[in-house]
């Protein structure tokens, strides 16, 4: 049950049961902070969820919900091909994951495309809407994501004259 008395990060991280998922959910801030990403907080019926900005970007690059119970997170990996090296060097456990994103049907009028992507030589064509949700990670899997979430923030940052090569 969520408490809508929790404001600030501490105080729902302290609402996390779970102390090893309390341990990612940090990782997943200190990644945010280290990456200048713009936040934001909604409270929904079941989650703390907090949406992660890049700089000048209306897109998130991923969102983190909290429950007492459950940690999940949904990566927003528009430019997921580019990254195909580190793809493919993820572990088995986040590849399933990725694997269960739905494919693209073109589900609403504002969609303008699903994402194509090679991974493990199989072609992928994933809705973007749905987003790429992770979650039941262990603490090695949660830095696997950090490395691809943070390939996607540079790889974002370039196209806009941000980073350089």
């Amino acid at each position: 049950m969520i408490d809508r008395n929790l404001k600030t990060k501490d105080e729902i991280l302290c609402f996390l049961k779970d102390e090893k998922k309390r341990e990612q959910a940090e990782l997943f801030f200190l990644f945010a902070r280290e990456e200048n990403l713009k936040e934001s907080f909604k409270i929904t019926a079941k989650y703390y969820s907090f949406s992660f900005f890049p700089q000048n970007s209306p897109r998130a690059l991923f969102k983190m919900d909290l429950s007492g119970r459950e940690l999940r997170i949904k990566a927003q990996l528009f430019f997921i091909d580019g990254h195909r090296e580190h793809l493919n060097s993820l572990s088995r456990g986040l590849k399933d994951m990725i694997r269960k994103t739905p494919p693209c049907t073109r589900c609403s009028m504002q969609c303008k495309q699903g994402v194509s992507f090679l991974m493990d030589d199989e072609s992928y064509f994933t809705c973007i809407n749905e987003g790429h949700y992770f979650k039941d990670m262990d603490i090695e899997e949660c830095k696997e994501l950090i490395g691809l979430l943070k390939a996607e923030n540079d790889f974002i940052a370039l196209m806009k004259g941000e980073r350089s090569k």
